[in-house]
């Protein structure tokens, strides 16, 4: 949906809004970065270096390159592979007593 709007069961056009639960939710997507891929081709672009690497995600195969926005399923495929290494989960600072 280029300008987020949508025919209704009824035929007319209406646009969503944020409060609105038949709006299509975004998956979760995360994006590749050239660091990650441990595997795969490099391929030199004029904006710099590229990975890239066929993986094959629930019979259909797909070619990711470092940099692309990817689903869990394909991140999934991809750390099964032995392509990328796993993102570490953010460390959360301990918290730290305020004088009581």
């Amino acid at each position: 949906m280029l300008f987020r709007k949508r025919k209704s069961q009824d035929g007319k056009w209406r646009k969503f809004s944020k409060e609105d639960e038949s709006a299509p939710q975004p998956e979760k997507l995360m994006r590749l970065e050239f660091q990650m891929m441990l595997r795969g081709n490099v391929i030199e672009r004029p904006s710099g270096k590229v990975r890239q690497i066929g993986v094959t995600v629930e019979g259909s195969t797909k070619v990711v390159t470092s940099g692309d926005l990817i689903d869990r399923e394909t991140y999934e495929a991809l750390i099964r592979a032995g392509a990328i290494q796993p993102k570490a989960p953010p460390k959360v600072p301990p918290k730290e007593n305020s004088g009581s």
